[in-house]
């Protein structure tokens, strides 16, 4: 679901992978290979977090709004994931039961289809690894988006922060934030004090998305340990940690869609 603005971007060009890991308004691009912000001895390459706006000072703070409105629904999103994902397995002590039911939430059903969908082939088909026949197509993309975020978060770990904001195709500033709290910002000549504001914005928002990003891997390998209870075969205990990650980003659509449609979680 859209909710940006075309004319906007929000972009974490990273050199670990370009597969857009659902989190937060960022999509994800291939870094460059001449593009470095290490010092010039170091020449290393690490990821940065680039917004882009039109030249107009209204919807530039518009489209930073919206975009925080994302990540703070994804973030509410993270903190109900444990519960969601405990309410389920409680529904199904009876027995597993991967039939799509009225009254079950969206990434509930999605979550016991694709469940549902290996234990289908598990008794027919043999299977070894991940990319394995047996496994479901949609099972596969999900299986590599999570070796990306796993990819990104062991980049985020490992490196310091950039943080970019391109007004109107000009470079506006640039901040450097390492792991111990040294912050770097270099801005461009005759930048305006609302531009100045803006960039303090996306950084901010740079910032707690990488932060999120964390917790979104935490919350995933936490909720694999969930869904693995509702597996019946090794095919589906294998799926186990794709099939959270499916629920989360699933979870991720459910919460914003509600705090921009007015739902009870504005």
């Amino acid at each position: 679901m859209q909710f940006l603005d075309e004319s906007f971007f929000f972009q974490l060009i990273d050199p670990a992978s370009d597969i857009p890991n659902s989190v937060g308004p960022w999509a994800a691009q291939p870094a460059p290979p001449e593009i470095a912000f290490a010092a010039e001895s170091d020449m290393l390459p690490v990821p940065v977090w680039r917004a882009t706006f039109a030249d107009d000072r209204l919807e530039a703070h518009e489209a930073i709004a919206a975009a925080e409105a994302i990540l703070h629904a994804d973030r509410g999103a993270l903190a109900i994931t444990p519960h969601r994902l405990d309410a389920l397995r409680q529904s199904q002590t009876s027995g597993p039961s991967f039939g799509s039911a009225a009254d079950t939430a969206l990434p509930e059903q999605g979550l016991l289809a694709l469940l549902g969908a290996a234990e289908l082939r598990a008794s027919g088909v043999s299977f070894g690894s991940a990319n394995d026949e047996a496994m479901p197509d949609e099972a596969r993309g999900a299986f590599a988006q999570v070796q990306a975020l796993t990819a990104q978060v062991v980049q985020t770990i490992s490196n310091f922060a950039v943080v970019e904001t391109v007004v109107a195709g000009r470079k506006l500033g640039r901040t450097t934030v390492s792991w111990t709290g040294q912050v770097s910002t270099v801005l461009a000549v005759g930048v305006l004090p609302n531009q100045v504001v803006l960039h303090r914005r996306t950084l901010r928002l740079a910032l707690q998305s990488r932060l999120t990003l964390l917790h979104t891997f935490a919350t995933v390998t936490r909720g694999a340990s969930i869904v693995v209870t509702l597996a019946v075969s090794p095919l589906g205990a294998l799926l186990a940690l794709p099939a959270a990650w499916r629920f989360v980003t699933d979870l991720f659509q459910e919460q914003r869609f509600q705090r921009y449609s007015g739902g009870q979680n504005r």
